[in-house]
Parts: C-alpha cells; sequence; structure tokens
C-alpha cells in the first residue's frame, strides 16, 4: 500500500509540475500575442481565458512572469511603438495613436503625457541622437 501512495504522490506531483510549465508557457504566449497584436483591444479577462486560466491566477502569474501588470504592458509596448512612429514616420497623431490602438487620439494623447511627461507633438519636436 505504501508503494501505491508513493506513487500516486508522484503523479500528482508531476501533474502539478506540467500544469505549472503549461501556465507559464500560457503567461508568455500572453505576452507575444500583446507583442504582435498592439492595436488590438484585449483584457485580462480575454487573456486568461485564452490560456485557459482564471483571471486572478493569469493576473499573478504574467506580472511574476513578465514583470508587470498585463495592461501595464500592453501600455508599454504601445508607447514604445508609437514613439518609433513619432520617431521614424510623419504621421499625424490620430494615425499613429489608430496604429498602437487607441481609436481616441485624445486619450492616446493623455496616456502618452502620463507615461512620458510630454505629449506626442511635444515628444516629436525633442531633438534626439
Amino acid at each position: 500500500m505504501d508503494g501505491a501512495r508513493h506513487h500516486h504522490r508522484g503523479l500528482l506531483a508531476a501533474a502539478g509540475a506540467a500544469w505549472h510549465l503549461m501556465a507559464l508557457l500560457a503567461s508568455d504566449r500572453a505576452a507575444e500575442d500583446l507583442h504582435t497584436h498592439i492595436d488590438d483591444q484585449v483584457s485580462v479577462a480575454e487573456l486568461a481565458a485564452m490560456s485557459r486560466l482564471s483571471g486572478s491566477h493569469f493576473a499573478a502569474l504574467f506580472k511574476s512572469r513578465i514583470g508587470y501588470p498585463a495592461l501595464q504592458y500592453q501600455t508599454q509596448l504601445r508607447m514604445a511603438r508609437a514613439r518609433e512612429l513619432l520617431d521614424t514616420t510623419d504621421r499625424s497623431i490620430a494615425p499613429v495613436a489608430a496604429a498602437t490602438g487607441y481609436p481616441d487620439s485624445f486619450y492616446f494623447a493623455r496616456q502618452f503625457k502620463k507615461v512620458h511627461g510630454v505629449t506626442p507633438f511635444g515628444y516629436r519636436g525633442q531633438r534626439k541622437g
């Protein structure tokens, strides 16, 4: 009986380890999806559902794995892309906002200023390099 109990515990431990690995891979995939689909509107609940995890478990796992909450990470990705577009194109602010997932250019400008301390127009006017 002890052998069977020990074997059962081993199987439970292996299943738990496999589930944990799958959850880690799901959080990595979610981060990659946020990067790939930067202009899509996505919620933590949707990411959690794609990962087949509860919202709270996904959020905790994502933050521990990536270092930031999912939506904050998404904002950082969007702002990095916005800076790139402002630096390398002549697009006006509204198309830059739309390309980075902000259909409302005024909201985009407020978010940009909140993150960078300067408006997108002000950022574009700064000397770089």
